[in-house]
């Protein structure tokens, strides 16, 4: 029996300035640091733009709470500027307790709070009314 399974290597991730894919062990090496760039133009500056540069191309986006996101550059930048960045609560954060970095992959855990303030569907499970109450979630 043969799978034809297709994973995007490490050395196919863009750097945060949009240039094009280094090939090379450099990348996998600042895979996190990466990661971490895109967290902080996503929560931080909550930028769509700044964000998207931080993925490649044809990027999807999985959010396993709710089972949404976006496939494709277009359906990436779609959920993102329509359900996920645009209703970030101004004062969220994120608390990293641990990560995981292999050769095409970060997975974190981490605690985020925030003010309830917001119909935010990606913490709200069901695009809950907002209630002004700080909240807090343990993710990974």
């Amino acid at each position: 029996m043969s799978t034809n399974i297709t994973k995007k290597p490490a050395a196919a991730v863009g750097v945060a300035t949009g240039s094009p894919p280094k090939a090379g062990r450099e990348e996998f090496l600042n895979l996190g640091a990466l990661f971490d760039g895109h967290i902080a133009r996503e929560f931080g500056d909550h930028d769509v733009n700044a964000t998207m540069e931080t993925m490649v191309p044809e990027p999807y986006v999985h959010c396993v709470p709710i089972m949404t996101g976006g496939v494709g550059g277009l359906g990436v930048r779609k959920f993102y500027s329509e359900h996920f960045i645009n209703q970030i609560p101004k004062d969220a954060k994120v608390t990293p307790i641990s990560r995981t970095v292999g050769k095409d992959q970060v997975v974190d855990e981490f605690v985020l709070s925030f003010t309830h303030d917001t119909q935010w569907i990606i913490c709200c499970r069901g695009c809950l009314p907002p209630a002004n109450m700080w909240k807090s979630h343990t993710s990974s």
